[in-house]
């Protein structure tokens, strides 16, 4: 077997693993061999979580961007999406044994999602969330 690919959860900035250390690990649908080492997050990490994207939300520097400036973020983040768009599919076709061609597919289309909303953000204006 093959060193497993160790993944973390983005929390509050940064790079950690579970509050518990608690890990799973995933399998490849296909080979039923593991791919991958997961944090098992618990109640208090999603908590973590959900605390620091409405601070993030709130108080972070989103808070104060004008909607011209929202929209070429996810204009970036659509971009991005695109440009990884292949890696994306095969590391989801890997967890859960789909086809390849339709992962990459739903992974380029994500990225179009994201140009969509980009260019909808102007009509955001004076409306509060």
């Amino acid at each position: 077997m093959t060193d497993l690919k160790k993944y973390q959860m983005y929390i509050d900035g940064q790079w950690v693993n579970s509050e518990s250390e608690k890990t799973f690990e995933s399998f490849n649908p296909a080979t039923e061999e593991p791919w991958a080492i997961i944090p098992e997050a618990g109640a208090n990490d999603v908590d973590r979580a959900v605390k620091a994207a409405h601070r993030a939300f709130t108080e972070g520097p989103w808070a104060n961007m004008t909607a011209t400036e929202r929209g070429k973020l996810l204009r970036r983040l659509a971009e991005v999406l695109a440009e990884h768009s292949e890696m994306l599919g095969r590391a989801e076709t890997t967890d859960t044994g789909k086809l390849l061609k339709e992962t990459q597919w739903q992974a380029r289309y994500i990225a179009d999602y994201f140009q969509y909303y980009a260019g909808g953000v102007i009509f955001t204006i004076n409306y509060t969330f």
